[in-house]
């Protein structure tokens, strides 16, 4: 696999670049100019995608858009669906992903997020967990050591992360005239100077089987009203050990709990339903 990936820094025959065209209007992939490092962005993700798939070496995609406007939650569940499937050469409902948005983040989520170091940002992200793929979209609040948190203003990444070939990442303008204009352009000259190649892409009808999101694990960043040294004992004895955090100056605070399966998680929360204010998945 590490091989296959490598090749792609060598591979610039335009006719593998042509199946892209088929996602041109999701413009799912980089937009490239006249330099051939941005084509190998492009040639480089799907060569990747298809070595996972060949030797089911896919352990987990991860896609981050930057350009939060009113369409990008359903832009991010569509693209981590197509992306799924070309992994797996399965089909993946984009109406089975479990999508929520990011508008019930608030400026104190962020202030929290300061003091810890960490960040939050809108994920799509699938995991092969067995014979199941685990697909869904949501904000995240990640560490500084996460490969996704330095992705900012326009730019979009994609992070491949296999069993063998590790951590890669995919990263480049996802916003603006030219970009768009650049993307759409080059998918054009594409496919005007292969009009007869067939070049057979995509997956199969068969369904790819999608784990329910109660069976996925997270961290969780909770914040509950109250103060921490009238509420700690009763938080921590429901979630384990949790790091505590707190601001200046305000009625709550809040806590990092450890691993557990969203199931879990909501079934220990409805006993603090009414102190808890805000709920965001963690992960390093």
């Amino acid at each position: 696999m590490i091989s296959l990936f490598a090749s792609a820094y060598d591979f610039l025959y335009f006719k593998k670049a042509i199946f892209l065209h088929n996602l041109c209007a999701a413009k799912l992939f980089f937009p490239f100019s006249d330099n051939k490092n941005d084509l190998i962005y492009k040639v480089g993700l799907l060569e990747c995608l298809q070595g996972i798939r060949k030797y089911r070496l896919f352990t987990q995609l991860q896609i981050l858009l930057m350009n939060f406007c009113s369409h990008s939650l359903s832009d991010t569940c569509r693209k981590i669906t197509i992306l799924t499937s070309l992994a797996t050469g399965k089909e993946v409902n984009y109406e089975d992903v479990p999508t929520e948005g990011i508008t019930k983040i608030t400026d104190t989520d962020f202030k929290y997020a300061a003091k810890l170091g960490t960040s939050i940002k809108l994920f799509g992200t699938s995991r092969m967990e067995g014979n199941k793929a685990s697909v869904y979209v949501c904000p995240m609040m990640i560490g500084p050591d996460h490969p996704l948190f330095a992705v900012n203003d326009v730019y979009n990444a994609v992070m491949v992360r296999g069993n063998t070939l590790g951590t890669v990442m995919f990263y480049g303008s996802g916003a603006g005239k030219l970009p768009t204009a650049s993307a759409v352009v080059s998918d054009i000259v594409e496919i005007a100077g292969h009009m007869e190649d067939n070049i057979p892409t995509g997956w199969t009808d068969e369904k790819q089987p999608v784990a329910p999101m109660g069976e996925v694990t997270f961290s969780y960043f909770l914040r509950l009203a109250g103060k921490s040294a009238d509420k700690l004992a009763d938080v921590r004895a429901a979630f384990g050990e949790a790091e505590t955090i707190e601001l200046p100056e305000m009625d709550e605070f809040a806590v990092i709990t450890g691993e557990m399966t969203e199931a879990r998680f909501r079934k220990l929360a409805a006993a603090f339903e009414e102190d808890i204010r805000q709920t965001i998945r963690y992960t390093k």
